[in-house]
């Protein structure tokens, strides 16, 4: 999640305009809740009962102009799916992210290895 915030930065001083918000686990939220680019921080139960995810999925349902995925897991693609009218993401490079690839208007490969991320 905190290596999402340079994305938000980026699209921000970009288009000073945006309203961006983020979605993220339960518990989680206190490390992005101060951050100024963000508008609003929407947090889910990383294990969410099923009426949870779907007051969740009411809640999101195409609200968004775009919704930005980035993280490649199957729940971060769909809730992308789910909140924009338009939607990129991050996706593997590999033959059983084909569905996902159809979720998405734009992706592009997920680099794990070569990143500053932790496997």
């Amino acid at each position: 999640m905190l290596l999402a915030t340079p994305v938000i930065r980026s699209l921000k001083t970009a288009r000073p305009h945006l309203m961006i918000d983020m979605l993220v686990f339960e518990g989680t939220q206190d490390v992005v809740l101060g951050y100024a680019d963000l508008r609003q921080v929407l947090t889910i139960p990383e294990r969410p009962s099923a009426e949870a995810h779907l007051e969740l999925l009411r809640a999101i349902w195409r609200r968004y102009d775009v919704a930005i995925s980035v993280l490649a897991g199957d729940r971060p693609t769909f809730h992308a799916w789910v909140a924009g009218r338009y939607r990129l993401g991050t996706l593997l490079p590999d033959n059983k992210s084909w569905w996902k690839r159809r979720l998405l208007h734009e992706w592009v490969p997920f680099d794990n290895i070569q990143t500053h991320t932790c496997p």
